[in-house]
């Protein structure tokens, strides 16, 4: 074979390559990791409600009921879950009935699952927590 046709073969598997690369890290699915599935949670009466949490629930008029209903039903937003300070943060959505999305954050902190905060998305407050 001379050397041309294989520069010319090295050059296409090289583009196939390329593309293949650029196909599989956009549009195959990864493996979403462990922030994907808050696997164990815990009954709604151990729950640790923060102290900006309960403003939160104040001001955006979100009840207990809610807060552990959207913990117990509620699917995890891979997107908006992340770790903070060595502990795994899961964004819980789900819709109230007024069709409203409601968001909770919640930390699993060595087992012990604490309400960060919660949101109303779409709707604009005007909290003054911090």
């Amino acid at each position: 074979m001379n050397i041309r046709i294989r520069s010319i073969i090295q050059i296409v598997l090289l583009v196939c390559l390329t593309i293949y690369a650029i196909y599989a890290v956009n549009f195959l699915p990864s493996d979403p990791g462990p922030l994907c599935e808050l696997q164990d949670r815990v009954p709604t009466n151990e729950l640790v409600y923060v102290n900006h949490a309960r403003c939160r629930m104040g001001c955006r008029d979100i009840n207990k009921k809610l807060v552990e209903k959207v913990y117990q039903e509620g699917t995890v937003n891979c997107d908006k879950s992340s770790y903070k300070n060595g502990h795994a943060r899961y964004a819980l959505e789900k819709r109230d009935k007024r069709g409203d999305k409601i968001r909770v954050i919640v930390e699993d902190d060595d087992g012990k699952h604490l309400i960060i905060t919660v949101i109303r998305l779409g709707q604009e407050d005007h909290c003054t927590c911090s």
